[in-house]
């Protein structure tokens, strides 16, 4: 099958021209290894999910290491009323999970007594470590669709009860936890419906932080290219490509991969001959800018949804002012999460593109 350039969905190697993330996966799987509970987050788009695929495919080449990976998004909001409800929500996904990948559980999961709340879901957990005698890895995707609900906020709380007690038999559980989303533990928490008279509540404060670089610098942006110039017999100067995708988009994943989109089923497709030149990557950002799509449109709402955020660009873009990157300060922080922001030195918007 013919590959393409991807924006939509999780990249495939096998279906997708991919820009090179060996040394991201090298830090994340020593995280993982090391025991590590932490999120993956960042903006819309840029390639958290795709990672989680990554992941999920390396663990299962081992011997030693079972992944379990689940969603919140699409479940039912009824899952979410209350700690039963969502337990048994948990607990099916891990089943369903387990039966296609570790079959000989099936006995062993139709044998589990009624999970009907966390301390039942809790134990589940310790007799499925036992069970299996290898390092699981819980993976969870879209955290963000479950973050208003106090359910959610209970399972993670009995998680790190387990975490710091997990040398003991009866609290054995998941060797490493990684969580996606946008949000990372301290906007999570804000955006969590907890009780009135709960001032503060840390239910994961075990957490690690995530320092991988996400983004795509250009000698990773290279690979992608010469791989699309090897099966498509495109002429590339490659290195000078990578730069000048680079300059416009900081290496956010999906502009990069939009604009070699555009170039390569758009703009050449117009061209007798098959070479890439500079003023083609410029033609694509100015086509780019002109459409509406699902990036832009998840920038836009950010903005028009936070006044105060909204007037901190404007002041930046439109009035020009020079503010010094402060990343404690509310406003600067929620751009940095949504990928409007860089905080280096001084205040500035992430690329070229969204400038």
């Amino acid at each position: 099958m013919k590959k393409k350039f991807n924006v939509t969905g999780v990249c495939y190697p096998h279906l997708h021209y991919m820009m090179d993330n060996v040394e991201k996966m090298k830090e994340i799987m020593e995280m993982i290894k090391g025991g590590d509970y932490f999120i993956i987050n960042r903006p819309r788009q840029y390639g958290k999910t795709t990672t989680l695929f990554f992941i999920e495919t390396a663990l299962n080449k081992t011997k030693d290491y079972v992944p379990i990976r689940l969603n919140f998004q699409g479940v039912d909001s009824q899952s979410f009323e209350s700690d039963g409800a969502f337990a048994k929500m948990i607990f099916g996904q891990i089943s369903n999970c387990l039966e296609f990948q570790q079959a000989e559980l099936i006995p062993f999961l139709k044998e589990i007594e009624a999970v009907v709340d966390i301390r039942t879901l809790s134990k589940f957990i310790t007799r499925l470590v036992h069970k299996l005698n290898k390092k699981i890895v819980l993976m969870i995707d879209e955290v963000d669709a479950s973050s208003e609900y106090l359910p959610f906020l209970n399972f993670l709380g009995n998680l790190r009860t387990k975490y710091l007690e997990r040398f003991s038999a009866q609290h054995a559980t998941f060797h490493s936890i990684v969580l996606v989303g946008v949000h990372d533990v301290k906007t999570l928490k804000q955006k969590i419906r907890a009780p009135k008279d709960s001032t503060y509540y840390s239910p994961w404060n075990i957490v690690m932080d995530f320092k991988v670089r996400m983004s795509f610098s250009p000698s990773e942006i290279e690979p992608m290219l010469r791989e699309y110039s090897m099966a498509e017999n495109v002429q590339i100067d490659i290195p000078l490509i990578a730069e000048r995708l680079y300059y416009h988009t900081a290496g956010y994943p999906f502009l990069v991969s939009k604009l070699c989109k555009i170039v390569a089923e758009d703009l050449l497709p117009l061209k007798q001959k098959k070479h890439w030149k500079l003023a083609d990557i410029d033609k694509a950002v100015l086509l780019l800018l002109k459409e509406t799509n699902t990036n832009f449109d998840s920038l836009i709402k950010n903005l028009e949804n936070n006044s105060n955020l909204y007037q901190l660009v404007y002041r930046i873009l439109i009035e020009g002012e020079r503010i010094p990157a402060n990343p404690h300060e509310p406003n600067m922080s929620l751009g940095r999460l949504y990928g409007i922001f860089k905080l280096n030195g001084h205040l500035k918007i992430h690329n070229r593109i969204y400038e």
